[in-house]
């Protein structure tokens, strides 16, 4: 006896929807704790943004030890200068980024810690430069003093639970 055509046609449907549930389940995006989220809008802009968040927080930690290595003072004088443009550029950058990025109303506080962070990294990085080019004890102990408050604030912006 003949295998009707309506048990291929749901063996089908069976294998169609297995395949399916298998590409959705390994393209799901999942959360930290490794659960799958669903992705509404909303969600998956507050998502984007604190993704974000920690890339600029990651990027400050890296111009801290950059602006931390110019204050050591090691090196020619042209070295240091060009390294301490850089790293004012790149807080330039960084600072840009934060303000001109568009929060979901829900982290507007991480926002303005993000942008308060940047900009005091801004301000550390251009008084390491204008040490490097004015050396005077008066502008590195203003050089060291701004880093250390911006490094405080780096702290506090990398314990907020919504960068954790």
């Amino acid at each position: 006896m003949p295998i009707p055509k309506s048990y291929y046609l749901i063996a089908s449907l069976v294998v169609i929807v297995i395949i399916l549930g298998v590409i959705g389940w390994l393209a799901s995006p999942v959360d930290e704790a490794g659960r799958p989220m669903l992705l509404l809008p909303d969600v998956k802009r507050v998502e984007d943004y604190r993704r974000q968040a920690r890339t600029w927080a990651n990027d400050l930690r890296l111009l801290d030890g950059q602006l931390v290595t110019l204050l050591a003072g090691t090196g020619d004088l042209l070295s240091q200068s060009r390294d301490g443009q850089n790293a004012f550029e790149d807080s330039l950058a960084i600072a840009k980024d934060a303000d001109v990025t568009e929060a979901p109303p829900a982290l507007a506080g991480l926002r303005s810690m993000i942008v308060n962070t940047s900009l005091a990294y801004l301000e550390a990085s251009r008084s390491v430069l204008l040490w490097i080019s004015a050396p005077k004890q008066e502008n590195y102990d203003q050089a060291v003093l701004l880093v250390q408050t911006a490094r405080e604030q780096l702290y506090e912006l990398e314990a907020s639970s919504w960068i954790k």
